[in-house]
């Protein structure tokens, strides 16, 4: 097993043992969505391996991003960006929402965020 499937499989684990805020519920049946900012082996990984999963009796729902788009909709992003200005971009993009971050900082630590309600 590779580093990307172990960071794939730590996504997940993540995402099941996380307390969601009420206004993250949804219904039991509604999808979670997770969306996936950057590209490479990780995200990939990533997305196959949360394909076929649910978060309590929510089906998981994945989608890939830019930097630049919205993330309306979304309970959950995974960032891979490495780029400093984009990155910020995504974490702006997140004020506001009920969301959490997953971020993959190894070169940019200094722009690490406590997870956000």
């Amino acid at each position: 097993m590779g580093e990307s499937q172990v960071k794939a499989m730590f996504v997940y684990n993540f995402l099941k043992f996380v307390e969601w805020p009420v206004a993250t519920s949804g219904g039991a049946r509604d999808p979670f969505v997770v969306v996936i900012i950057g590209e490479g082996p990780t995200a990939d990984a990533t997305e196959r391996f949360l394909e076929s999963k649910a978060i309590g009796t929510r089906p998981v729902v994945v989608r890939r991003n830019r930097w630049d788009k919205s993330l309306a909709g979304v309970q959950a992003a995974f960032v891979i960006e490495q780029d400093e200005k984009k990155l910020r971009r995504v974490l702006d993009a997140s004020h506001g929402e009920v969301l959490r971050q997953i971020p993959e900082l190894r070169q940019h630590p200094e722009l690490e965020v406590p997870i956000h309600r």
